[in-house]
């Protein structure tokens, strides 16, 4: 009898060692993220401030450059449309003669 009563506290102390530790596993995980993030999150909102700073800062500009183009255009000094023949030439009455990369199959 004394057998089986010393097999069930063994069993117990191993099953107690066992509980305690993955409890204390899950302690060191939660520490280790938790330092992680705070040293982590900061940073990447720093790079993501400057990364939309940089891209707010493109759009006013191009914003910019489109009112000029508009203004240009309304005065007569830009296109009002866009070509439609890029890259091509045409003769006097209007026929495309070709490109410098034009094909001439």
């Amino acid at each position: 009898m004394q057998a089986l009563v010393d097999l069930v506290d063994s069993f117990t102390g191993v099953v107690r060692l066992v509980i305690l530790a993955i409890f204390g596993f899950g302690i060191v995980v939660a520490l280790f993220m938790t330092v992680t993030f705070s040293v982590v999150a900061p940073k990447v909102a720093e790079d993501y401030g400057e990364r939309a700073e940089a891209f707010g800062d493109r759009a006013i500009e191009a914003a910019r450059e489109e009112a000029r183009a508009r203004d240009l255009a309304d005065d007569g000094w830009g296109y009002d449309q866009p070509r439609s023949h890029e890259g091509r030439s045409r003769d006097a009455d209007g026929e495309a003669v070709g490109g410098w990369a034009e094909d001439g199959r």
